[in-house]
């Protein structure tokens, strides 16, 4: 199996995300990544001063994909009620 290697900041990203009260299966989950690299990420970047802008731009991304999956469940419900509507 190989191993995958993550970039710097993806890994601070995710431990602020820890440090802002989100849950490790949470972070783990929706990243992709094993429950042990986030914690050693967590060890080795949790006394670096993690700057806001950095804290702020991960909320963004968070909410932006919640958005987006959100709409695309909207988008799959109005394909499935134009085409009940199409059909004779």
């Amino acid at each position: 199996m190989a191993i995958k290697e993550y970039e710097e900041s993806l890994k601070k990203s995710l431990v602020v995300l820890y440090l802002r009260g989100i849950k490790v299966d949470t972070i783990c989950k929706e990243n992709g990544i094993l429950r042990w690299e986030l914690y050693k990420w967590i060890k080795e970047y949790s006394e670096d001063n993690l700057e806001l802008i950095e804290v702020k731009n991960l909320l963004q991304i968070r909410n932006l994909k919640k958005q987006k999956l959100d709409l695309e469940v909207e988008v799959l419900f109005l394909n499935e009620a134009i085409s009940l509507l199409e059909s004779p």
